[in-house]
């Protein structure tokens, strides 16, 4: 469900052209010094896109146990030269890519942010069950639609509304801890 939602989140506030960040410190921090660092860059990138009167959007993740890096989706409102990212992130290097904005892309950012480096988080905070992506809040969340069915009844095939297209892939059938059956999947709104 985290991996889904998330995934939903990339899908709805990330595109084409979008940065991909990754990073990392010349030496070793400790966890402290690390969340310092991200939270000084996010601050530092804010201001920069304030500055042109834009607003940021991100999603990151810290990763490595021993050597720890970050892991950040940042949304195109400004074009961000090497030059400027060097300067707020003086911690060490950087590289810088383009997210691509496919649906398989935020799949696989998704299930890696979602499931990558659990020890890190629970060794620094004791967290076992705390999200280990951080974003900023001004994300549009995704519109969830609950029904609830007869627990007796189960349609096999997924019914998709006039306007919508079913994306396959998102299809999850299952049972809750308390052994009800649930099927979760995706419509995607056509244009």
């Amino acid at each position: 469900m985290a991996e889904m939602k998330l995934r939903l989140k990339i899908d709805m506030n990330f595109q084409s052209g979008d940065y991909y960040l990754t990073l990392t410190f010349d030496r070793l921090p400790t966890w402290d010094e690390a969340q310092h660092a991200i939270q000084k860059f996010v601050r530092d990138l804010r201001k920069l896109y304030r500055k042109e009167g834009k607003e940021l959007k991100y999603i990151y993740i810290a990763e490595g146990e021993k050597r720890i890096h970050f892991h950040m989706l940042v949304n195109n409102a400004i074009n961000l030269y090497p030059d400027m990212l060097m300067k707020i992130w003086s911690y060490g290097y950087f590289e810088q890519r383009m997210y691509r904005g496919k649906a398989e892309d935020a799949i696989r950012i998704a299930s890696y942010f979602v499931k990558e480096n659990r020890a890190v988080r629970e060794k620094a905070d004791g967290a076992k069950n705390k999200r280990r992506w951080n974003c900023s809040k001004n994300l549009v969340n995704p519109k969830e639609k609950v029904e609830n069915m007869k627990s007796d009844f189960w349609r096999e095939e997924i019914v998709v509304p006039a306007g919508y297209y079913l994306d396959a892939d998102s299809v999850v059938n299952g049972f809750s801890l308390d052994g009800y059956p649930f099927r979760i999947y995706r419509l995607i709104k056509l244009e």
